[in-house]
């Protein structure tokens, strides 16, 4: 389809603008629950490395050798 006088250079004309841009809008979305859903792990496992964190330094009997033996 040639270029429309509305959008020189543009292959398709805002027909297909449009349509790429509804493509990148649910891109867009998609990417948005992915991060939401990263963000939430981290967070969790941030969580997580807390409570051990604090489990370990409550427990003085852990050497540090030891320890690293327990968590293989």
């Amino acid at each position: 389809m040639p270029d429309t006088p509305k959008t020189p250079g543009v292959p398709g004309g805002v027909a297909a603008v449009r349509a790429e841009n509804a493509r990148l809008r649910e891109a867009n979305e998609r990417l948005r629950v992915l991060l939401e859903d990263k963000d939430a792990k981290i967070a969790e496992l941030e969580e997580r490395i807390a409570r051990l964190e604090r489990l370990i330094s409550r427990n003085s009997g852990f050497s540090e050798l030891g320890l690293r033996l327990e968590l293989l």
